[in-house]
């Protein structure tokens, strides 16, 4: 590219105007398709070695290149379950790709440009998705969200009367319609916040500089100075140029660059919609047995029978399951130090509003319902023929309640490693997976007491009634979202994923410089941009390329001496290995004891190194492996799809 001077003729002004050039202003630079693919856009050039830019570059200066259109793997390579659409493997895949395409001077003939007139270039990668992605995620996005209402509501709005209802109805799901059209109507752009991944965001079109440090005003014309100090804006991978010719001679200015096809992100808040968590919620509840659940319950009827959860010490096998999902999975009354799960906090609460009692023993008063709660419990089916107006409750007969359910979780913990419950737990488990379910377990063994009264079985009862249940079922709930969320933001996010809608394209620019030291971006148009791909699943079968392993000859297996692969042990591991009797079998006397040389060895402080013979390694693995594909193959019948073997000719 070269500029215009300011002072020219008139019968050059006049010839510079015919061509759209004004004097005093740069030629205009547009990105075009190569010269070797002229309809491709951006052109991806697959690799299968290390050595993919070398071999670019040799090609562009011998004239070998080629529209990538024309090689086999253009059209094999779309495997993909959602559309015949372009897959591009990962580099777990030993495949590489590189993007190409030229920087020209946008007049008549468009001559090649002056590499030394571009400041920069590089090219974005923008999630697209295709128009029958778009129209299916919306219609995916507002039947979920539809879905999520109504349990959205009924926990925000359920107490208020039905016009309010309706009213609140109609305007979440309108809000939830236009996140769905908003979502699907917009390409997006990885971006980047002080340098830190943001993830997928809406982006319009391309105009200005990706880059937000060296934006200076709207109409693309950027200024020379300093950039902050870390990059915020659109992810960009940089280009290179490279001087080529074509098969007439003529010199073209090629763009070529790596395509890189990993990254991740942090989830910024909650990670998951509306319609996810709720499903989430309700697959939570169908696991957990009424009343705390919602499995073998279906229309959520109260009966009198479920006031009993606990009897003479005997868990009912809901309340089982309930101690299962606070001790196992949420570690409810688990204290570290002082500090405590602040997620459990809703739990610990209801928890103290359980308590055991001695119903065995003569109740201590008859007093109104609305008492439930402090040092006595109130039998929520044990009324007596009474009923206070006033209180507008039942008068029901208490007893003395010595502790509550979170106080006896809590001191099970504080026991440490000879937690009662823990042990009792595993114990029952085993014996209810033995018996084929909780349903063909019968009754369950008695609890552990409470360690402060020492050891031995616990002997109290619990009750609870209509509103414990559905408080226990709405923490629950409250309480596996917590943890999600608090999990999910934790989980880095794959740039590319493999959904109907992860559908990826290449728009390269360029800054290119005036005379006046301004520099002006320039973005490729839409014939520019690459062909639409997707990107494989890191264990996708039809990406996987073949992994030759040489297997060891037999006669190879007592060639020299054990050396290849040396393990370091400490001596109270080695000490441990010395106990294992292999001759025993798996067995009781496996292990019985170390050798006494070995014993004084570990006392001195001898560490050992141990060395193995790979092919016997190898042999062994090989095995091993076959055995195991061999057994599971009972279960999945795979074993078609695992191995194929054909005679195959020695390699040169």
């Amino acid at each position: 590219m070269s500029t215009v001077p300011a002072k020219v003729s008139p019968r050059v002004a006049a010839q510079l105007a015919r061509l759209g050039v004004a004097a005093g202003e740069p030629h205009p630079v547009a990105l075009v398709s190569p010269f070797f693919a002229p309809e491709r856009g951006t052109a991806l050039h697959r690799y299968l070695d290390g050595d993919f830019i070398p071999r670019f570059l040799n090609d562009a200066a011998a004239g070998r290149l080629s529209d990538p259109a024309a090689d086999d793997w253009w059209l094999g390579d779309r495997f993909s379950d959602h559309d015949d659409r372009l897959v591009l493997r990962l580099p777990v895949h030993r495949t590489f790709y590189l993007v190409c395409c030229e920087a020209v001077c946008d007049q008549l003939g468009q001559p090649a440009l002056d590499p030394s007139r571009i400041r920069s270039a590089g090219f974005v990668i923008r999630r697209i998705g295709g128009e029958a992605e778009r129209r299916g995620s919306r219609r995916e996005t507002r039947r979920r969200e539809r879905g999520a209402l109504a349990l959205a509501i009924k926990e925000r709005f359920g107490g208020r009367s039905a016009k309010e209802f309706q009213a609140e109805s109609e305007r979440l799901e309108i809000a939830a319609f236009e996140r769905s059209l908003t979502a699907a109507s917009y390409e997006q752009a990885w971006v980047l916040e002080e340098g830190e991944p943001f993830g997928w965001q809406a982006a319009g079109a391309p105009a200005r500089d990706p880059d937000l440090g060296r934006r200076a005003c709207l109409n693309g014309v950027l200024r020379r100075g300093p950039l902050p100090p870390a990059y915020s804006g659109e992810e960009t991978h940089p280009l290179h140029p490279v001087a080529a010719r074509d098969a007439n001679g003529r010199r073209h200015t090629l763009l070529f660059g790596f395509l890189p096809l990993g990254g991740q992100a942090l989830a910024r808040g909650n990670p998951f919609d509306a319609a996810a968590e709720a499903d989430a919620v309700e697959a939570d509840r169908a696991a957990h047995p009424w009343p705390f659940g919602l499995a073998g319950r279906p229309k959520a009827d109260w009966r009198e029978s479920d006031a009993l959860q606990v009897s003479g010490g005997r868990p009912s096998p809901p309340f089982f399951v309930l101690l299962e999902t606070l001790v196992n999975r949420y570690r409810l009354g688990e204290a570290r130090g002082e500090r405590t799960d602040p997620l459990n906090a809703g739990l610990a609460e209801a928890a103290r509003g359980l308590r055991f009692v001695d119903d065995s023993a003569p109740p201590i008063a008859a007093v109104p319902r609305a008492s439930k709660g402090g040092a006595v419990f109130v039998s929520p089916d044990a009324s007596s023929e009474g009923r206070s107006d006033a209180l507008d409750g039942v008068i029901q007969l208490a007893w003395s309640s010595p502790f509550n359910l979170f106080e006896y979780l809590e001191s099970c913990f504080a026991a440490g490693e000879g937690n009662p419950l823990t042990g009792w737990l595993a114990s029952e488990r085993r014996r209810i997976d033995d018996a084929g379910g909780l349903a063909a377990a019968g009754t369950l063994a008695q609890l552990p007491a409470h360690p402060a009264d020492g050891t031995g079985t616990l002997v109290l009862s619990l009750y609870v009634d209509a509103e414990d249940g559905r408080e226990w079922r709405t923490l629950l709930g409250e309480r596996l979202l917590g943890q999600a969320r608090r999990t999910g933001a934790e989980i880095p996010i794959p740039k590319f994923r493999q959904e109907p809608e992860d559908l990826f394209q290449v728009i390269p620019f360029l800054r290119v410089a005036d005379d006046r030291g301004r520099e002006r971006v320039v973005w490729g148009g839409p014939a520019v941009r690459s062909e639409p791909f997707r990107v494989a699943a890191p264990f996708d079968p039809d990406a996987s390329r073949p992994v030759l392993i040489q297997m060891p000859s037999l006669s190879d297996l007592k060639r020299g001496m054990a050396k290849g692969t040396a393990m370091l042990i400490p001596p109270d591991t080695q000490g441990l290995l010395d106990t294992l009797k292999l001759n025993k079998g798996a067995g009781p006397d496996l292990a019985d004891g170390p050798p006494p040389d070995s014993q004084a060895a570990a006392a001195l402080g001898v560490q050992w190194i141990c060395s193995f013979s790979i092919p016997i390694v190898t042999l062994v693995a090989m095995i091993l492996l076959m055995i195991i594909v061999s057994l599971l193959n009972i279960v999945f019948f795979w074993l078609p799809w695992v191995r194929i073997c054909l005679p195959f000719p020695k390699v040169k």
